[in-house]
């Protein structure tokens, strides 16, 4: 083993395992022979290479050798500013060293990347919210590094911002399935011992003393991320998070398929450095050699409709984005190298009409860029059927969408193995959306939207791992009506899912079919023409707390729905309302006809539904939405669903008796008491009113309201968790309204700024409108513009509204007769009542 460097020359042995040009490359090979390399022989800074333009003499190098590593000497190790466009981010966490395990004094460096919030910039060009809010405050990093392998080898992994670990006992490797040998070699350093795998190997290395824990602040009726500890625990995780993608190296039929060489076509090869003209490339392939390259920042690669094949060598660093055009038969994006679009702002907008300056931040005035914003990786289809194979690449940093595919989605066929999405800080980076009889495995996501569009027939996804940001589903088939059947997803394992929101929003959870895209509270835009059949999710692992289970709107027939095997660690500590699963159809436009799900094992079967180790089953009647399984269906689909299992409970059960006193002076602190039956300690916290809890202490606010209090016991190996609740009065506090409130209205044309509500003074507030008879539907929001909470859910003159936020059902109301009439809310009891003015 060698690790070259600008003054090293690698021995004479090596020579045929290496590029030419080698000595100029931030590369490491591994092999049967060679000298050690030095355990602190990484180069965070130095020159970028030169510049490359001959073709590699042989293109299968680094799969002629048992392992193989890379390093880049032009690296930039810091996390507070944009590095260099000629410099690739280091990671300033982490140092990785690889070797055989039958070659242990052979350690040679891994190049360990870092992806930032933003990228380490500010917002530019916008202030408002792009998903990366928690992220940046909280100062979370991602760091990775991959190598090829095709044996046994050692990992080691030294931590280089002062951390220390003090036993084994505080390293986790997730997903927590990995049984991997590990050794503790120091205070800052372990060795992992990652086994051969055909399919390669994807885990988080994760250190107790750098774990981060978010919270809901419950603030409002959605809450808001933050480090606590005020408010409801929603997940743990690493504050600077450590990837490790251990790739085989490539048998000799998946190399000549992987990898271009001069028989496939014409080859064009970009020199490192700035890259502005392949747009103007005439040649079927570009073969980035390893090397930093970096499109400028208002520039993304319109490929050429000859241009059918991209290939990004291991150690390729590639900042920019690629657009392909044409109808070739066929198109490959392959290679182990990177490409980032770190340099992009978020939702870069192409699209330069009314003044519009391209590429930076959506105009305002659009409501979304999706035909127009940059995506990492854009095709478009023909009428013709047509191939995409994508294999190996990493995707850093997307700024938008990573992978999109515009025209007749039932001609293209996409295979998707190895692929790797990274720093997928902002909303709307989602995974990847197959086609018809598309293929994905063994790969990695972190995503911040859906990660896996179910949204054509005859897919088959295996063997991927999950890091599950704050919005969107982790499996979504709704949106609209589909026709859609014979899906087939298993093996995926879940290991972080920071979701968080406090209302029922209905594109969350970990497996969704969402309401209508252009009209969320609308029950009527289900098509009982159309038909979603035989999907199949098979063991599906999420750890750690997770916020809900599935929340299912059918808009279109459903037959054979079947979740088998759905294993969740643990509920987070958001109200049990948040955490409810939802099952409903919906009716077709003039609610005149609904559509149908299957009954008995036609209709949605949930089989080994597996929550904190025990069986969520109606036998056992702990599926409802107040107990374990936290279900919510609808009672008319009472036929249509089914939960049973084999499996046994894996823990023992315990109870809280918590005893609080009945009512509580404003500002007035008080000592809770709580135990669990299984002798472990219980937790506290607020889960909603005006005060605050301290350890054991609670302290009432100044406010005339109820607080609800949560009791937990986490559970251990032995115990399940727990949790129980209970409820005391305020007395003597000052009135203080919650507020303002708008009511948004059909009459109003839904506009909340059109019908501002005033304070009555003592408890409600209330306005006057004047109404035609007849039928009309209007919510109670917090603000203007539908960008806060909204309530209603409700039928009548008078009733109980219910958080509606992401798109619940209206109030509706019929008036005999029109006139003036005064609409009063109470936002305590959220009691309304719409009367006739006299």
């Amino acid at each position: 083993m060698h690790t070259p460097s600008d003054q090293t020359v690698p021995r004479k042995s090596l020579k045929t395992l290496l590029w030419p040009m080698l000595l100029a490359l931030p590369l490491v090979a591994c092999g049967g022979a060679g000298s050690g390399g030095d355990e602190n022989d990484q180069d965070n800074g130095g020159d970028p290479p030169p510049t490359l333009g001959s073709a590699p003499e042989n293109r299968y190098a680094p799969h002629e050798v048992d392992l193989y590593a890379w390093s880049h000497s032009n690296a930039d190790a810091n996390e507070d500013a944009a590095v260099a466009d000629e410099q690739v981010r280091a990671s300033t966490h982490y140092r990785a060293r690889v070797a055989l395990t039958s070659e242990t004094d052979q350690y040679a460096d891994s190049f360990v990347y870092m992806t930032l919030p933003r990228s380490g910039r500010a917002k530019e060009g916008y202030n408002h919210e792009d998903g990366a809010e928690f992220a940046d405050s909280a100062n979370l990093t991602m760091s990775w590094t991959s190598f090829l392998y095709n044996d046994d080898t050692w990992l080691e992994l030294e931590l280089l911002n002062g951390q220390t670990i003090e036993s084994l006992d505080q390293v986790t490797i997730r997903p927590t399935t990995l049984d991997f040998e590990l050794e503790w070699v120091a205070e800052d350093r372990v060795r992992i011992k990652v086994p051969y795998h055909a399919d390669g190997q994807r885990f988080s290395v994760e250190f107790e003393p750098d774990l981060v824990t978010s919270y809901n602040d419950l603030e409002g009726n959605t809450g808001t991320l933050t480090e606590g500890p005020d408010g409801a625990r929603v997940h743990t995780e690493p504050r600077n998070a450590m990837l490790v993608f251990a790739e085989p190296t490539l048998s000799e039929t998946l190399q000549r398929d992987w990898i271009p060489g001069d028989e496939d076509g014409e080859i064009y090869y970009p020199e490192a450095g700035e890259v502005d003209n392949l747009d103007v490339v005439d040649a079927d392939i570009i073969y980035f050699k390893p090397g930093t390259y970096y499109f400028p920042w208002n520039y993304h690669a319109r490929l050429p409709g000859r241009v059918r094949w991209v290939y990004l060598a291991p150690g390729a660093y590639v900042k920019g984005a690629l657009e392909f055009a044409g109808s070739r038969a066929e198109y490959k994006v392959t290679g182990y190298g990177v490409l980032s679009g770190e340099k992009y702002v978020y939702e870069a907008d192409t699209n330069t009409a009314g003044g519009h300056e391209a590429y930076t931040h959506r105009s305002d005035s659009q409501s979304d860029c999706h035909g127009s914003c940059v995506k990492m990786l854009r095709f478009s289809s023909g009428s013709s059927n047509q191939t995409l194979t994508i294999q190996g690449v990493t995707i850093n940093e997307p700024p938008y969408h990573s992978f999109v595919i515009y025209g007749d989605a039932g001609s293209f066929q996409t295979q998707v193995s190895g692929y790797k999405q990274m720093g997928a800080w902002y909303w709307q980076t989602d995974g990847i959306e197959l086609y018809d009889n598309g293929r994905l495995s063994h790969s990695f996501f972190h995503a911040n939207d859906d990660v896996f569009k179910l949204y054509h027939s005859n897919l088959l996804i295996d063997d991927v791992v999950v890091w599950k940001s704050e919005n969107g589903p982790v499996f979504q088939w709704g949106w609209e009506s589909r026709h859609i059947e014979n899906i087939h997803v298993q093996n995926i394992d879940i290991i972080h899912n920071r979701l968080y929101w406090k209302d029922q929003k209905h594109n969350t959870c970990l497996i969704n079919s969402a309401r209508a895209w252009w009209d969320v509270n609308a029950d009527n835009t289900a098509d009982p023409d159309a038909t979603v059949a035989n999907i199949h999710l098979e063991n599906i692992r999420s750890e750690g707390m997770n916020l809900c289970a599935m929340r299912l709107y059918a808009q279109s027939n459903w037959d054979n729905i079947h979740i088998d095997g759905l294993e969740i660690e643990a509920w987070n500590d958001l109200p049990l309302s948040a955490q409810e699963s939802q099952f409903e159809v919906l009716w077709n436009e003039a609610r005149s006809e609904a559509v149908t799900v299957g009954e008995g094992d036609s209709g949605l079967r949930l089989t080994d539904y597996i929550v904190d180790r025990q069986p969520v089953t109606r036998a056992a009647d702990n599926w409802r939405a107040d107990q374990l399984g936290r279900l919510n269906f609808s009672v008319d689909l009472w036929d249509s669903w089914s939960a049973t299992s084999d499996r046994e409970t894996q823990c023992t059960a315990q109870t809280i008796d918590m005893t609080v006193a009945e009512t509580l002076e404003a500002g007035q602190s008080t000592e809770l008491m709580a135990s669990a039956s299984s002798g472990l300690p219980v937790r506290f916290y607020l889960l909603n009113g005006d005060g605050s809890v301290d350890g054991t202490t609670l302290t009432a606010g100044h406010q005339s309201n109820a607080l609800t209090l949560a009791a937990v016991q986490d559970g251990d190996t032995t115990f399940c968790s727990s949790r129980t609740t209970a409820e005391l009065s305020v007395t003597g506090a000052e009135g203080v309204a919650p507020g303002p409130r708008w009511i948004g209205a059909s009459w109003e044309g839904w506009s909340p700024g059109n019908l501002p509500m005033e304070w009555d003074g003592d408890s409600e507030f209330v306005v006057t409108v004047t109404l035609e008879a007849g039928d009309h539907a209007f919510k109670f929001t917090d603000t203007e513009d539908w960008s806060g909470d909204d309530w209603a859910d409700s039928t009548g003159l008078t009733g109980t509204a219910k958080l509606t936020t992401g798109g619940g059902p209206n109030i509706e109301f019929t008036l005999e007769a029109g006139g003036d009439y005064e609409i009063r809310f109470d936002p305590y009891s959220l009691d309304y009542a719409i009367t006739p003015v006299e």
